[in-house]
């Protein structure tokens, strides 16, 4: 008798436990399911070869010291906007002369550097900012791919003839490990403007679009 009531009280605690073990199983399994979704979704949303490839294409060229202000600042869209408002509203003065009152703002300081030496690439950005988010997006997250976007576009153009050292730039080839060669483009003199016959205004737009434009056509 004592061994029946013994079995029939395991048999209760069973019960008793199989409810909320299931519902922790069940909890878990959409977690996971959850997660996975997430993970396709951003997995979904990162861009091809092809697409980053069109996208680096206006400022592949640049000199390595102004790329990466251009590629760092992309991620501060908004920065861009407000520091080309301002040097709008100062028409008049050299963006050199505004240094200390740009560098009040609190902008990034890629976007202040855009601002003080290359106003006119911080304004192209501005007016492209379409192409300037879709940049700064790829950049969070996947720089590494960006990087590699932009040695494919200078291979492309050493192998056309249209990326060599000249007087205004120094093109030099270096071997990295295992990674392959790396182009990195310096400019010639400390004191230089664009190192390209064409500006981010004129290479990012074709046929009215930016490369972010053509990205979501496509």
């Amino acid at each position: 008798m004592a061994h029946s009531r013994a079995l029939a009280s395991i048999t209760a605690l069973a019960i008793l436990l199989a409810g909320p073990l299931a519902a922790q199983d069940e909890a878990a399994a959409t977690e996971d399911t959850a997660e996975e979704t997430a993970a396709d979704a951003t997995e979904d949303a990162l861009l091809s070869e092809d697409e980053l490839q069109t996208l680096v294409a206006p400022v592949a060229l640049y000199p390595d010291t102004l790329l990466i202000q251009v590629l760092v600042a992309s991620t501060y869209p908004l920065d861009i906007v407000k520091a080309d408002a301002f040097l709008d509203d100062n028409p008049d003065a050299e963006p050199g002369s505004l240094e200390d009152e740009i560098a009040a703002k609190g902008w990034d300081e890629s976007v202040s550097v855009l601002a003080t030496a290359f106003p006119d690439v911080l304004s192209d950005m501005a007016d492209h900012v379409d192409w300037t988010d879709t940049m700064g997006t790829a950049m969070l997250a996947q720089s590494d791919d960006v990087m590699d976007a932009v040695q494919v576009m200078r291979e492309q153009a050493q192998d056309a003839g249209t990326l060599n050292s000249n007087d205004q730039q120094t093109v030099e080839v270096t071997q990295e490990g295992d990674d392959g060669d790396t182009i990195i483009i310096s400019p010639a003199t400390r004191k230089w403007s664009m190192c390209r016959n064409t500006t981010p205004r004129s290479s990012m737009s074709t046929t009215g679009t930016t490369p972010a434009t053509r990205l979501r056509q496509g």
